[in-house]
């Protein structure tokens, strides 16, 4: 059983537990008050039956008297003191909140008496941030407050991410770092009055620049992308349609940069990868990414785009997936695909015979599902992916608590719910060529999932083959040793070549 608690380290180097370990519950996100005396961190502490809700929680940073909870079980996801260490900020919902609805800010007393709103006009999804291949980005939401009252924040909207700040008491949001790019990361000077901030572009990872308070004289301050000048980048335009039932959708292809040419050429026009994200709720976007520029930098188009359950796009956009895995979503991913092969004066043309369909996670659960469902794709790539709802509950990490909030029943209270939309029990169907990548220490999507469906397409005689992760987990591709990384390149390359050449 894994757990975290806090420790605070002094000058000398000595250790001093300041939070207890307990089975199954984390303890993160420490937070010192102004006055140093007191630390505010989160945690799921006692084992919730809320479905993994968390608190916000208070300890003496000295340790003389026991930690104490503020608020009531949420999905708290970041937390700032109030200059005067009287109050503190956080973002959160309620537990039981359908997934993908956005966070809230709320400020409460540091005795816990009291709770405010603060409204966010115009801000989608509050904390979130678009994602891509590295894990900048990822975990707890950044907030700060500063001395001139000014809580700031990151937040998703559509596909871009951006920085701001609100008044403490409430108002307009103020938008300071904003464009078609994504927001990463940012701190504040101590005095408020400096901004720093690592954004990312289509076509850069994001150097870290500093700015003013209200976003003039933005400059960069240090920048390890160097390397960018010696390489071609593909080109990305941006998509929109709709979806079957008129929802509007967003996504981009990125095509092979001038000269780039994929095994067996483009006569009929460039092959494709239709990446999937993950989540089912992070989008993606206006962000850089090494796997697409490595892809289009072979001769492929990369589509993807932010179906139906990706945040960024209000709480109506981001909940109609709740009990549909692999429904309209799909449908979403399709459209998106069809409006990315739809020719463009000026661009390259897609082949749409040689598409293949890829993604990690829930990518990989909806890419799996994809194959079961139609068979225009000419290949498969699936990473950490989902192949058996029913055996997903309560695996790994999860006691069964993200299955019931997404597919609304548990297994045994709505079997078809699993069933019905689970890879493996429409393996017969699946004739695509599927390669399976998998972490054998995936806690998140046990390997399991890929053992089951590669075993069935194998008794059925489909074409699939399988690569295990040894010793890595969820995040292998964020994580993972080089060696594995060339490996898992070189597989997916091999995989992309044979299947999406002319006639192969």
């Amino acid at each position: 059983m894994l757990f975290r608690s806090l420790v605070i380290v002094d000058d000398a180097g000595q250790v001093r537990p300041l939070t207890a370990p307990g089975p199954g519950y984390h303890d993160r996100a420490p937070s010192w008050s102004p006055d140093g005396r007191r630390i505010a961190f989160i945690s799921d502490r006692p084992a919730a039956p809320e479905g993994g809700a968390t608190r916000l929680w208070v300890v003496a940073a000295d340790g003389s008297t026991p930690a104490i909870t503020l608020t009531a079980p949420a999905q708290v996801g970041a937390v700032a003191w109030a200059p005067d260490g009287g109050s503190v900020a956080w973002l959160g919902l309620p537990a039981g909140t359908p997934p993908g609805t956005a966070a809230c800010l709320w400020v409460t007393t540091a005795d816990g008496t009291q709770t405010r709103w603060i409204p966010l006009p115009g801000v989608p999804a509050p904390g979130a941030a678009v994602r891509s291949d590295d894990p900048r980005g990822m975990g707890d939401a950044t907030l700060r407050w500063t001395p001139d009252g000014r809580i700031w924040l990151r937040w998703a909207d559509g596909g871009t991410s951006r920085i701001g700040w609100v008044h403490a008491d409430g108002g307009p949001v103020t938008t300071v770092v904003g464009g078609e790019r994504a927001a990463l990361a940012f701190d504040l000077s101590a005095d408020g009055r400096l901004l720093a901030h690592v954004t990312a572009t289509d076509d850069d990872p994001g150097p870290l620049a500093v700015c003013a308070a209200d976003g003039t004289g933005e400059r960069t301050i240090a920048d390890r992308n160097g390397w960018l000048a010696e390489v071609r980048l593909g080109v990305t335009r941006r998509i929109t349609t709709a979806g079957p039932d008129g929802l509007p959708l967003e996504g981009w292809v990125v095509y092979p940069p001038d000269g780039a040419l994929a095994p067996g050429g483009d006569a009929a026009g460039v092959p494709a990868v239709l990446s999937v994200h993950g989540g089912p709720h992070y989008p993606i976007g206006r962000r850089f990414s090494f796997e697409t520029q490595r892809l289009a930098a072979r001769g492929y188009a990369v589509v993807n785009g932010n179906a139906r359950g990706s945040t960024g796009y209000g709480d109506r956009h981001a909940t109609l997936i709740h009990r549909d895995w692999g429904g309209r979503d799909l449908g979403d991913t399709l459209t998106i695909l069809d409006a990315a092969l739809t020719p463009v004066p000026g661009a390259r043309t897609v082949d749409p015979e040689r598409v293949a369909i890829t993604g990690v996670s829930y990518g990989g659960y909806l890419s799996m599902w994809a194959i079961a469902s139609t068979d225009r794709f000419a290949a498969t790539i699936t990473e950490n992916g989902i192949a058996d709802l029913a055996s997903a509950f309560g695996s790994g990490e999860d006691d069964g608590g993200f299955w019931v909030a997404e597919l609304g029943a548990t297994p045994w209270s709505d079997p078809a719910a699993y069933v019905g939309r689970s890879p493996l029990f429409a393996a017969d169907r699946i004739r695509t060529p599927l390669l399976l990548i998998h972490a054998e220490e995936d806690h998140n999507c046990p390997i399991a999932q890929s053992e089951e469906l590669f075993s069935a397409l194998t008794r059925l005689g489909r074409p699939v083959r399988f690569l295990r992760a040894r010793g890595l987990g969820h995040l292998m591709n964020f994580t993972g040793p080089g060696a594995f990384r060339r490996a898992r390149g070189e597989a997916i390359d091999a995989w992309l070549d044979a299947w999406l050449a002319p006639g192969g």
